[in-house]
């Protein structure tokens, strides 16, 4: 017979337990533990036993560690419960397993999740109580337990074995139209998985609505797998034309981001050609693929043409273009004044009747002031505020850090005090410009003074401010630092 220590810990009694070949002899060394003074058994413990239980010779014993479970009120995880009513339906309990499960959260501390309901489910099945099978699958939707590839596995072997083939195959389309969803292949990376089980769907009668194939694509594209995408694609519109925004977008993002802009170009021919209307959801990933290759003058022209295609661009349609026209502009890619261009679109918003929005104004004054056209920036911001137009504390940094770099302090300041007046929470953005102006000039003692007000709203300084004032300092000499 084992002598336990007298600090006896389920740790040491694990590893007893895994010595232990015979499973009766396991069992009899557990029960020892359970008795001995001051030892309490973990959540571990208890499943290594009950993985030992799971003979039919040995199950009878089920219940009374279950019941040591509930009296010691040990919380224990899923995975220990589901041991319970695994071993229940192994051996044709039913019963016994749906009152494990009903009892889970009493007897182990924890909720049923979808491996627990599956389990019961197939235990249903096995046992030939269909419709318990049925009404069970049933209580997944009133309780929002969202089915897996496994649930409905289980459902269409039920489905089968009553000869209800029609129910079976309207399981499986079911199981189509959610398997990349729920099993997370592709989301995860596993794109050699996800092809396999589409092989597998399609073999197996599947139809494929659009939203499966959107996924699909999305989830290949996204993994870097163009070409399979490219082939999905096509064969979706082969067949029965079955593909939505959210495939189309996805395909020309993906292309895109690749600079493989003829190919992209040539899908959007065949999106209108195949009498699909443009959208936000396809059109903004173009506008955005044509920007990253700096192919502007191609874009402007399309962007002029869409109208055509029936489709009015959005106000985030716009910002995408004027923003790469203004990034054009400020590392020198074109000689034609594209932030004009930039300033004539958001005119042209306002002539369509389309609201701009606080980004739209912050970009191209970013723009305007990137190129050193702080003026023509100052004049958009007065104009802005005249017209009771969308700004935020974007918008009033950005005029003031330019007004700043040109030298233009009063203005600058007048910018300052126009944040407090329009009741704007100052952050520690708007600090940094500032104390970068004042310690450009010399200045550092302004500087700290407007560090300690930012200190005394609650707004904490930075890294940059940091480096600001440091670089201040040892440029104006450490005698000045000591004078503050």
């Amino acid at each position: 017979m084992t002598t336990f220590p007298k600090n006896l810990s389920p740790k040491r009694l694990l590893k007893l337990l895994k010595l232990e070949r015979n499973p009766h002899s396991s069992l009899a060394l557990f029960d020892t533990a359970t008795r001995h003074p001051g030892y309490t058994h973990s959540p571990v413990v208890f499943h290594h036993i009950l993985c030992r239980l799971v003979d039919s010779r040995l199950i009878s014993h089920l219940s009374r560690i279950v019941q040591l479970i509930e009296t010691q009120k040990c919380n224990c995880p899923e995975d220990v419960a589901l041991t319970v009513i695994k071993a229940y339906a192994k051996n044709s309990m039913p019963d016994k397993a749906l009152d494990v499960f009903q009892r889970m959260m009493q007897s182990f501390g924890c909720e049923p999740g979808i491996r627990s309901y599956n389990t019961l489910l197939n235990a249903f099945a096995e046992s030939n109580r269909w419709e318990e099978a049925e009404s069970f699958f049933m209580y997944f939707e009133t309780v929002g337990m969202e089915p897996n590839l496994q649930t409905y596995n289980i459902s269409i072997r039920i489905a089968c074995r009553k000869k209800h083939f029609k129910e079976a195959k309207q399981l499986l389309d079911c199981m189509c139209k959610r398997v990349y969803d729920q099993t997370g292949l592709l989301e995860n990376g596993k794109v050699d998985e996800a092809i396999s089980l589409w092989g597998i769907l399609q073999q197996s009668g599947c139809s494929a609505d659009a939203s499966t194939y959107g996924v699909l694509i999305h989830g290949l594209c996204k993994n870097g797998y163009l070409k399979r995408a490219l082939d999905i694609l096509q064969e979706a519109e082969f067949g029965e034309g079955k593909v939505d925004c959210f495939g189309y977008s996805s395909m020309i993002d993906g292309l895109g981001k690749q600079g493989r802009l003829d190919e992209v170009a040539g899908l959007l021919c065949r999106i209108v050609q195949g009498g699909h209307k443009l959208n936000p959801y396809v059109y903004n990933p173009l506008i955005q693929a044509f920007v990253r290759a700096f192919r502007l003058d191609d874009e402007v022209q399309f962007f002029g043409g869409v109208g055509s295609m029936g489709y009015s661009p959005s106000v985030v349609s716009y910002n995408a273009l004027i923003s790469g026209l203004c990034k054009a502009e400020r590392f020198g890619m074109f000689q034609r004044k594209n932030v004009d261009m930039a300033l004539n679109l958001c005119n042209h918003v306002l002539e369509n009747a389309l609201k701009p929005d606080a980004t739209m104004h912050n970009i191209i004054i970013h723009g305007l002031c990137s190129v050193g056209k702080v003026e023509d920036a100052l004049q958009l911001y007065l104009k802005i505020r005249q017209r009771n137009c969308a700004t935020n504390l974007v918008t009033y940094n950005t005029i003031m850090e330019g007004l700043y770099k040109t030298g233009e302090y009063e203005k600058a300041s007048e910018i300052w005090a126009q944040i407090s007046t329009d009741e704007l929470q100052l952050d520690i953005i708007s600090y940094n410009i500032t104390l970068k102006a004042l310690c450009s000039c010399g200045k550092i003692s302004d500087a700290v003074g407007f560090l300690d007000d930012a200190l005394e709203r609650g707004i904490l300084p930075t890294v940059i401010t940091w480096n600001i004032l440091v670089r201040a300092v040892l440029t104006t000499g450490f005698k000045t630092a000591l004078s503050i």
